[in-house]
């Protein structure tokens, strides 16, 4: 099954944070069987995460 990992927040745009968030759940995903397609990390605007996850849902099972 084919999807897509989202990471939301505009603390981990400007490099506040480290992402090991995203990479847990990849690895997890995998090990379950997933084909993580894509990856992406969405501002905390409500329009961009509407718009990511339409995109999200467009290319993934």
């Amino acid at each position: 099954m084919k999807c897509e990992v989202i990471s939301i927040g505009d603390e981990l745009l400007i490099g506040q944070t480290i992402n090991t968030n995203a990479s847990w759940i990849g690895e997890e995903l995998n090990n379950l069987g997933f084909n993580i397609a894509h990856g992406a990390v969405i501002s905390d605007n409500k329009e961009d995460i509407i718009s990511a996850l339409n995109i999200a849902s467009s290319r993934s099972d």
